[in-house]
């Protein structure tokens, strides 16, 4: 878990905006935020081609309980009154993504991880949009414009709904969808639509969506990073790759096998082998032209994701 839990911008801020000797308040404020960015230190230290230790994820965990400790002596209201709703989304999003992060893990509960992501970026988002107005003692609240790739309304699909629309966006990453293909996913959609008796929010639009796009991005980052390594004969990766990565492994969207294959693969990659081995021992042809049809495939996967999003948007409000 280590290596999926949201670090960057939901836990790395500047506290140079406050002041050098801060009353006791927004000290403890400051000292959450600390731990939860030498946490934040401690999963960068992991790098992704390892795995997270138990002591490593036992000391992410123990920063993460020390930050929320610190947290709940906070005063919401004091923060509101700093800044509006200073406070509130310190409680509603922080607070809680930290409690569920750590209840999760406590607990064994997988599915939390999900909304541990979109609490706190949405903290991030909110303290990032606001900082300057905070620091220059601006009582104007921002309100951030926020992409997201998950949506916190997950779609309920039931076995027939689920097993369409999975069989199309599986035949979308190899093929080009025809519209009997198009039509399945409308069946789908459509059934989903008059069992609950109203057309996708916004929120469920974004979540088919989101997750299709998120995995069209991971596999041409996987691509652009597999030619580089070939290249250069050594790993080398996007950044997006690797953030995309751990997205991945946030979502389960990508089975575990899989991504561990898609690491042995750049290792294969650098080493220039002709070939490369699944996790039977099967072996596959491999090199640079193999690279550059799996690019080309990926650009096939982006204009089958057009397709589908133009479904989607015929039942959403």
């Amino acid at each position: 878990m280590g290596e999926i839990v949201a670090s960057g911008k939901a836990f790395i801020w500047p506290y140079f905006a406050f002041s050098h000797k801060p009353e006791s308040n927004l000290s403890h404020f400051i000292n959450s935020i600390n731990y939860s960015n030498e946490a934040a230190k401690l999963n960068d230290q992991g790098k992704l081609f390892s795995s997270v230790s138990e002591s490593e994820m036992k000391g992410f965990i123990d920063l993460k309980r020390k930050a929320l400790e610190e947290g709940k002596l906070v005063d919401i209201e004091k923060l509101n009154n700093d800044h509006p709703n200073f406070g509130n989304h310190f409680r509603d999003e922080y607070l809680k993504g930290l409690q569920l992060l750590i209840d999760g893990f406590d607990k064994h509960q997988d599915q939390d991880f999900i909304q541990v992501q979109i609490l706190l970026d949405k903290w991030g988002d909110w303290y990032i949009a606001n900082l300057d107005n905070i620091k220059n003692g601006i009582k104007t609240e921002v309100q951030p414009v926020v992409s997201k790739n998950i949506s916190e309304e997950q779609p309920k699909l039931n076995a027939d709904e689920l097993d369409k629309y999975s069989s199309v966006l599986k035949k979308a990453n190899s093929f080009e969808l025809t519209e009997s293909d198009l039509n399945d996913l409308r069946s789908a959609i459509k059934s989903y639509t008059s069992r609950t008796g109203r057309k996708l929010t916004q929120d469920e639009y974004d979540s088919f969506v989101g997750i299709m796009k998120t995995s069209n991005d991971y596999i041409y980052e996987l691509g652009q990073s597999l030619l580089y390594t070939w290249d250069q004969k050594k790993i080398t990766t996007t950044n997006k790759f690797d953030e995309l990565y751990k997205t991945m492994q946030l979502l389960k969207v990508r089975k575990e096998q899989k991504l561990k294959n898609d690491l042995e693969t750049l290792k294969a990659a650098a080493a220039n082998q002709p070939y490369i081995e699944d996790e039977f021992g099967t072996k596959y042809t491999f090199g640079r032209e193999v690279i550059i049809q799996h690019i080309k495939q990926n650009e096939l996967s982006n204009k089958n994701t057009d397709k589908l999003v133009s479904v989607m948007k015929e039942f959403t409000k």
